[in-house]
C-alpha cells in the first residue's frame, strides 16, 4: 500500500517537473516572455493540469474531488489573517533596507508581469503540488513531522535545477530555503482546512520580493538578498505560534497524534 502511494506521488511529481521545466529548456523565448499575459497563463494552466490530471487518474477522483484534494477549496479566514501577519516582515524588509541604507527603492519596469508569474507558478502551482498533492496524501495516516519531512524532500528536489541556471551558492541557499520553509507552509495548509491559500500568500511574498520586484544595486546585492533570505527563513515559522491547541482538520489524518514543531 505504501509503495503504491509513493509510486503515485513520484509519477505525479515527474509529470509536474516536466510540465514546468520543458518549456524553460526547450522553448526559452516562450518561457521568458514575461510581458505576455497569454504565455504566462498558458504556462500556469499547463503546470496546474500536471497536478490535477494525475490526481484524477492515479487516485480515481472526479474533477471537483481532485481540485479539493490538491487544496483548491474554501479558505479558513483566521488562517488567512495569520498568513497576512506573517508576510509583514517580508513586505517591510526592502522599504526599511532602503531607509537604513539611504538607497532609492526602485521597482522593475515589468514588475506586474513578474508578480503575476510568481503568484501563479509559485504561489498556486507549487502549493497544489507540494502541499496539496504530495503532503496531503502523505498526511493521511502519518504524523505531521513525517509527512512534512518526506514531502520537503520532494520540494527540495524540485529546486535542484537551479544549479544549472544560478550561482552554486545562491542555488544551494534557495534549495535549503525551500526545504526549510516547507514545514510552516504545510502547517498553514493543514490549519487552513487543507487549502493552499494561506501558504500561497506567504509563498508569493517570499518569492516575489526576493530580487523579483525591487531592483537591488549590484554592490549590495548579496548583502540585501542574504538578509532577506534570512527573514524569509524565519518569518513563516511564526505560523506555529497560532492554532497549536486546535484539533487537526478531520481530512488530514486518521487518528495520528499531533507532533507539530
Amino acid at each position: 500500500m505504501k509503495r503504491n502511494l509513493y509510486l503515485k506521488l513520484a509519477i505525479g511529481f515527474l509529470v509536474y517537473i516536466l510540465a514546468v521545466l520543458v518549456p524553460v529548456y526547450l522553448f526559452p523565448p516562450a518561457a521568458n516572455a514575461t510581458h505576455s499575459i497569454p504565455v504566462i497563463l498558458l504556462l500556469f494552466v499547463l503546470a496546474a493540469a500536471a497536478v490535477v490530471v494525475p490526481e484524477m487518474l492515479l487516485f480515481k477522483s472526479s474533477l471537483p474531488e481532485a481540485l479539493r484534494n490538491v487544496g483548491i477549496g474554501r479558505p479558513r479566514w483566521s488562517v488567512i489573517l495569520v498568513a497576512l501577519l506573517i508576510t509583514l516582515p517580508l513586505l517591510l524588509y526592502f522599504p526599511l533596507f532602503s531607509l537604513i541604507t539611504r538607497l532609492p527603492l526602485v521597482l522593475y519596469g515589468d514588475w506586474p508581469y513578474r508578480l503575476l508569474t510568481v503568484a501563479l507558478m509559485q504561489g498556486i502551482t507549487e502549493e497544489i503540488m507540494f502541499r496539496g498533492y504530495i503532503f496531503g496524501h502523505l498526511r493521511a495516516g502519518r504524523s505531521f513531522r513525517r509527512a512534512a519531512a518526506v514531502s520537503a524532500l520532494f520540494f527540495g528536489l524540485a529546486h535542484l535545477h537551479l544549479f544549472t541556471i544560478l550561482d552554486p551558492v545562491v542555488a544551494a541557499i534557495a534549495t535549503l530555503l525551500a526545504v526549510v520553509s516547507h514545514f510552516p507552509f504545510a502547517y498553514l495548509y493543514e490549519r487552513g482546512r487543507n487549502t493552499i491559500w494561506a501558504g500561497s500568500i506567504v509563498h508569493i511574498a517570499a518569492t516575489g520580493l526576493g530580487g523579483n520586484i525591487f531592483v537591488i544595486p549590484p554592490e549590495i546585492f548579496m548583502t540585501a538578498l542574504s538578509l532577506f533570505l534570512l527573514v524569509t527563513m524565519i518569518s513563516p515559522y511564526l505560523a506555529f505560534l497560532f492554532f497549536r491547541k486546535e484539533r487537526q482538520f478531520p481530512a488530514a489524518t486518521s487518528g495520528v497524534q499531533e507532533d507539530y514543531p
